[in-house]
């Protein structure tokens, strides 16, 4: 069991010191740093939350689940035009 440890133990230095953490990590920073990434996030997670409320209604029909879940494409798409979020995004799907 001891050995199994150390070895993970191993394995979380060697994952926090890879390259691809470091990117991710300035990645995140980045995309904390800027306040106008900040301001998509914060909006994209109000919309969420409306659509997620709305899907979750006992009689929505098939149309307006199809129409909730094209907003959601839709504001997705817009918080993913801002650099820092698209390039933390990325390199999360990386990591």
């Amino acid at each position: 069991m001891e050995e199994i440890l150390q070895k993970a133990k191993e394995l979380g230095i060697m994952i926090a010191e890879s390259e691809i953490y470091e990117t991710l990590k300035t990645a995140e920073e980045n995309q904390l740093a800027d306040p106008d990434a900040q301001k998509l996030m914060m909006a994209y997670a109000v919309k969420r939350d409306e659509l997620n409320k709305k899907a979750s209604a006992p009689d929505i029909t098939k149309e307006a689940f199809e129409q909730i879940k094209s907003e959601a494409q839709s504001e997705f798409d817009k918080i993913c035009e801002n650099e820092n979020i698209k390039a933390y995004l990325d390199a999360n799907r990386a990591f």
